[in-house]
């Protein structure tokens, strides 16, 4: 009903792998679809990579460059962004990839004008059709800088057919006014409907379907599974 699912088998059960059967399947009925995995930190992040490799060239059979090239590897290249500025970089550059993010890289440090500014130049260098006034430094009001950053960021990012989240339980306080930065621009940036508060005229949901993958949905309360699917 909400093209949103859980997968949240123990740890060493292969829920990477069923993720990328799923990504697979899904390229495979729609060779345009467009892919983006979250991970947690870089370390599985540059995982994530190596697996899919390894598993368009050891377990997808059928080579029709859909989802196995006539090389033997993934026939849409996975690029790997050190940045939130580099994905929106990359993306710019071809969309037709696949593309794999770190959480880290949604904690941008906002409280401070200086921090503001680079960020504003950064962002407007990238996104060059924007209006330099959708972006007020603030150091009082460093949470509405924020959000107009995510919805910003929202401009340059594709319709995604699949958004997988890897180890999802680390968004575990969901999208709201007190929860991190690091939630609120990933949220503004991907199509929330809290954006649509901003009044920008190209802001909307980006991600199609969404996959959480975690060994632990929850600690104390269901609620909150409820506010990672938030």
């Amino acid at each position: 009903r909400n093209r949103c699912a859980y997968l949240a088998d123990e740890v060493g059960s292969g829920k990477t792998y069923v993720a990328l059967g799923v990504m697979s399947l899904l390229r495979y009925f729609n060779p345009h679809a467009k892919i983006t995995v979250i991970a947690p930190r870089e370390n599985i992040q540059r995982k994530w990579i190596k697996e899919l490799e390894n598993f368009v060239h050891f377990n997808w059979k059928s080579v029709g460059n859909r989802i196995k090239s006539i090389q033997g590897r993934p026939a849409w290249e996975p690029v790997y962004c050190n940045s939130l500025f580099d994905f929106i970089h990359e993306v710019l550059l071809d969309a037709n990839r696949d593309f794999f993010l770190r959480m880290p890289s949604f904690s941008l440090r906002l409280k401070d004008a200086e921090s503001q500014k680079r960020l504003k130049s950064e962002v407007l260098k990238h996104i060059r059709w924007i209006d330099k006034r959708s972006l007020t430094i603030s150091e009082k009001n460093y949470q509405e800088f924020g959000n107009a950053f995510g919805c910003i960021l929202n401009a340059a990012i594709p319709e995604i057919d699949l958004v997988v989240v890897d180890e999802a339980h680390k968004l575990k306080h969901g999208f709201g006014q007190n929860v991190s930065t690091r939630n609120r621009i990933m949220g503004l940036a991907f199509g929330h409907h809290a954006g649509n508060e901003n009044m920008f005229e190209w802001f909307k949901k980006k991600a199609k379907h969404v996959l959480f993958l975690s060994a632990t949905p929850f600690e104390e309360e269901y609620a909150t599974i409820q506010r990672q699917f938030g």
